[in-house]
């Protein structure tokens, strides 16, 4: 009978290595303590109100996904809520806390008023979770120094750095070279440093560059050289620049994205307006947006030479020529 019992004993602590140990409901324990944790660096936010211990099956709690063999956590939305958010103070984060999150591959921290991740004795420290795929960062306080704190994601394919606080030449060499969607819109970023071999941004595919201004030509620039294009951003097939300040050389410079499919620039200012010479004849491009946007008569016509395109919109859009030189475009 005792052999029998440690026979089974052995059993148990073979399960627990193989699958972790989980709670009697299938949440996995280690995962479920560092939620709680996680629930205390956002202040008791009421946003987490049943993330409580008596509530034994972190799977079944708000903002949360679970995979259904496994139980371990794969999706963890905590976007809009911290309590700090209300006095304006700002949020850092204890790195090691989702390192108990070994198969999470979507995380939403957006509108937190973050400002870093740390490790316990308050340095910053990178995010090591090698299955996620989608992060998304957008409205909070980060700098640019949160690039160099990502390479530990060696799976990312999307990342939303929208409305933070990116400012001046922004080095994007650490960042995992399996993204495929960026977004950088709404910040203060002036140039974007891309290593000469072009390995950090690869496999990208989608930029989002909205609400960019004059006053980050160099920005522009940086995008809108050849080299740089050709080196490193062959495969990107959308570019999102909606309500932003353009320079028209910016324009005659896109020939450097053969890959791209979809343009938009709803409701942006160009210093000039668009003629037929000022964009490449994108042998690709299926969607083009220039609502609300200035464009002489000439680049209207020149848009039937595009042959893969498939939706063209030009709604409200302004031009300096008759409506007789319109006639013809469908």
């Amino acid at each position: 009978m005792a052999l029998i019992k440690r026979v089974w004993n052995m059993i148990i602590s073979l399960l627990i290595i193989v699958f972790g140990w989980r709670c009697s409901d299938g949440c996995l324990t280690h995962e479920k303590i560092a939620l709680l944790q996680l629930r205390r660096s956002f202040n008791e936010s009421t946003d987490l109100s049943d993330w409580v211990k008596e509530n034994s099956d972190c799977c079944q709690w708000g903002r949360i996904e679970c995979d259904e063999s496994t139980k371990a956590i794969k999706s963890l939305d905590l976007s809009y809520v911290s309590m700090f958010y209300f006095d304006y103070s700002v949020l850092y984060l204890n790195a090691s806390l989702f390192q108990s999150f070994e198969k999470l591959q979507s995380l939403s921290l957006e509108g937190n008023l973050l400002d870093g991740f740390v490790h316990d004795g308050g340095v910053e420290r990178q995010l090591t979770l090698p299955n996620l795929e989608f992060l998304d960062l957008s409205y909070n306080t980060l700098g640019k120094d949160i690039i160099t704190l990502l390479n530990g994601l060696t799976s990312l394919k999307y990342l939303n750095l929208r409305h933070n606080q990116l400012n001046g030449s922004v080095n994007f060499k650490d960042v995992p070279s399996s993204l495929e969607e960026l977004d950088i819109s709404d910040n203060l970023m002036k140039e974007m440093v891309i290593p000469k071999d072009g390995e950090s941004l690869r496999n990208l595919k989608v930029i989002w560059l909205e609400d960019v201004d004059a006053d980050k030509i160099g920005l522009l620039q940086s995008l809108a050289s050849l080299p740089f294009l050709k080196t490193n951003m062959t495969n990107v097939e959308e570019l999102m620049m909606d309500e932003s300040d353009l320079d028209i050389n910016f324009f005659r410079r896109l020939d450097g994205l053969p890959s791209l499919k979809v343009l938009y620039l709803n409701y942006s200012v160009i210093n000039e307006p668009l003629t037929a010479q000022d964009l490449p004849n994108f042998k690709k491009l299926e969607v083009l947006d220039m609502s609300n946007i200035v464009l002489h008569a000439s680049f209207l016509h020149s848009v039937g030479e595009m042959n893969a395109l498939k939706d063209f919109k030009f709604t409200s859009c302004r031009h300096n020529e008759s409506r007789s030189a319109l006639q013809g475009i469908d």
